[in-house]
């Protein structure tokens, strides 16, 4: 038999709009919103509380330390997060994925899904993007910008990725910069012996 839990008396937010229940939780989903507990049920206080889901964080760089972050999160109420892969350098779309998920399993308190970065994305081949349709990878995340970090991707291979995504039906996360500009603002920048934070404000307004 499924465990019963009830969470009583708080002022539970609803698409509707909020009211006072009962939230009666049957094994893993909520089963009904009553008034007035029953006998035998365990239950949880939640007088003078807000109850409402678990919040959903879109953007998330987890990874870097698993388990502080993801324990961080469910404290302050999120339950499900988007994370981007982390890769290293020399390793692979699909071997980043495959690393960040075994870190998710090892360590995660919540419920997180992983968006996988194109690293050196030039080379990532269509083969690499029918892998990770295969690994159930809902969503590429694309940067125009920091080739200093191998992840600046020509105008021709975000056409590309844009044009399999529809195959595919991966969303495409673009960082939307023009990283040729940027670099030629820095190099004008330092050759003016403009280098303090001010011009870094300056810079990424032009």
């Amino acid at each position: 038999m499924s465990r019963r839990l009830r969470i009583r008396g708080g002022l539970v937010v609803t698409p509707s709009g909020v009211r006072r229940a009962d939230v009666v939780i049957e094994g893993q989903r909520i089963a009904a919103l009553e008034r007035g507990g029953k006998a035998g049920d365990e239950s949880i206080d939640a007088s003078g509380c807000y109850v409402l889901p678990g919040g959903i964080d879109s953007h998330t760089h987890m990874l870097s330390d698993m388990g502080p972050a993801s324990r961080s999160a469910l404290f302050g109420g999120t339950t499900t997060a988007l994370c981007f892969t982390n890769p290293h350098d020399g390793e692979s779309v699909v071997e980043a994925l495959h690393r960040g998920r075994a870190e998710v399993n090892r360590h995660a308190a919540i419920e997180v899904d992983l968006h996988a970065v194109l690293y050196q994305p030039d080379r990532v081949t269509v083969a690499d993007l029918e892998r990770l349709k295969e690994l159930k990878v809902r969503a590429v995340k694309v940067f125009l910008a920091y080739p200093e970090q191998n992840l600046m991707a020509s105008d021709g291979t975000l056409y590309n990725v844009l044009k399999q995504s529809v195959r595919l039906g991966f969303i495409v996360r673009v960082h939307c910069e023009n990283g040729s500009v940027v670099e030629a603002l820095i190099r004008n920048y330092l050759a003016e012996g403009k280098r303090g934070t001010r011009f870094f404000v300056a810079c990424s307004k032009e």
